[in-house]
């Protein structure tokens, strides 16, 4: 039986530093069908240089360019360039174990699931690994109890890169990342709720390096908006699939959980903002929750429901909320 072809899709942009380390680790999976496509998404260092020299070397990898439009449209170029009956993703900085994809395919088997996602470790500067201390308490779910345990935050959370998708599901529903921050939050609970099965494997096999650019590392106005524009666009989602009434409940509880996040990464991920900005801003993202929990009008446009924050990360617009504040 010929063994599936698996598409790894790696976003890269400026990625020079790290490129190597991440191609290494997957050429050298135990799972040998799959192939690698690079997009490199404008970069303006030696990326695409360094790529080219593995694309001469092994014929599993591809290289696209395309101008910058940010990692989201990076990987939708990667979506619509693959092959592969399966595809997963890792972003440039990151690396892997050679049993990647292997554990992947091997529980897509028997599990006949559509989606997999396993464990992964938190990699610190000086080499401290921290494995992710959390796991769902079922290891074989419906795409909806997945949702579900991904609204709980800690305990299943959205990141992409520690999945694997079937990508007919992806294609099949037009699904695609969004030009934002927190795009997987939208991308995986959108294919959640398309799957019928999806299953967890406690192996750490992805590495996500932390870096000081990390999203998780320094929490500004635009987090807020992307994070809120995220669970916004799945609310539309929900909506046109007709099952409005069904979420509704799970999402208020959803986007309360969120604002609580929000909150302590205002007070501890950013030491610049002063404490009459995270107060404003938290409270523009209480009012904006609120506005989430109601039922969707789907002829409104989703990316516009937090546009006010944007205007807050101009320093002029800074300058008048601590003026009003005082």
């Amino acid at each position: 039986m010929e063994k599936a072809l698996v598409s790894v899709i790696v976003p890269a942009y400026n990625a020079g530093q790290s490129i190597e380390r991440c191609l290494d680790s997957l050429l050298v999976q135990t799972y040998k069908n799959i192939e690698l496509v690079i997009v490199d998404d404008g970069s303006t260092d030696h990326t695409s240089e360094i790529v080219q020299n593995y694309v001469d070397r092994d014929s599993r990898v591809r290289l696209i360019y395309q101008e910058n439009t940010g990692v989201g449209e990076a990987r939708n170029t990667g979506i619509r360039e693959a092959k592969g009956e399966w595809v997963c993703f890792v972003d440039s900085d990151d690396y892997v174990e050679k049993e990647f994809v292997e554990v992947f395919i091997n529980a897509a088997i028997e599990f006949q699931a559509d989606c997999v996602a396993t464990n992964f470790v938190f990699e610190f500067t000086g080499g401290f690994n921290l494995k992710y201390p959390f796991k769902p308490s079922k290891d074989v779910m419906t795409g909806y109890e997945a949702v579900k345990k991904t609204f709980e935050i800690l305990s299943f959370p959205s990141f992409v890169t520690n999945k694997f998708f079937r990508r007919k599901i992806i294609e099949s529903n037009k699904i695609e990342f969004p030009p934002i921050l927190y795009e997987d939050v939208f991308f995986v609970n959108a294919v959640f709720l398309e799957s019928e099965r999806v299953v967890f494997i406690d192996e750490s096999n992805y590495h996500y390096v932390m870096t000081e650019g990390s999203l998780t590392s320094n929490f500004t106005y635009k987090h807020c908006q992307d994070y809120l524009t995220a669970i916004n666009l799945l609310r539309h989602y929900i909506e046109k699939k007709g099952k409005w009434a069904e979420w509704e409940d799970l999402i208020s509880k959803y986007v309360d959980r969120v604002l609580f996040q929000m909150l302590v990464s205002l007070l501890f991920l950013n030491k610049d903002l002063t404490m009459k900005q995270r107060d404003k801003i938290f409270r523009l993202a209480k009012s904006k929750t609120e506005e989430i929990k109601q039922r969707p009008d789907t002829n409104e446009d989703p990316f516009e429901l937090s546009a006010e924050i944007t205007s807050m990360m101009e320093d002029r617009d800074v300058d008048e909320i601590n003026k009003d504040e005082s």
